[in-house]
């Protein structure tokens, strides 16, 4: 597909600051970090690229097994065990979770052993009650 090779690295970063706007993530370091990892992992920006212009992800990158899907999925069984808390002071809406997703996945490319045993590790809450 390499959709991503048409567009220059000053239209990638106006996608990212459009996806991080839409998740309300302004801090431009966070941002940046993405943006520069974007640039580094071309499988990953495919994947970017493909969920920004259809809305739906292209599933096709995958870290120690581990799919920008499964990323998400982990991310929002977190972020349900973090809504149980008395104390819970979270927001994330899709945008943002798909944000996350991609900023997980870059960091697995860098550091695959660490966040792959964490997805298998951790558990949010799947819990059986009785």
């Amino acid at each position: 597909m390499k959709e991503h090779e048409e567009m220059t690295k000053e239209q990638l970063w106006e996608w990212v600051k459009a996806l991080g706007s839409c998740a309300g993530k302004t801090d431009e370091g966070f941002l940046r970090n993405i943006w520069e990892g974007l640039q580094r992992e071309e499988d990953i920006c495919e994947e970017f690229l493909y969920y920004i212009q259809r809305g739906e992800l292209l599933g096709q990158c995958a870290v120690e097994g581990c799919t920008l899907a499964d990323i998400l999925i982990f991310q929002i069984d977190h972020f349900r065990a973090f809504l149980d808390r008395d104390d819970a002071k979270i927001d994330a809406g899709g945008p943002q979770m798909v944000l996350m997703a991609f900023d997980t996945m870059l960091k697995m490319k860098r550091q695959p052993g660490k966040y792959a045993a964490r997805m298998r590790g951790e558990t949010g809450t799947d819990k059986i009650i009785t």
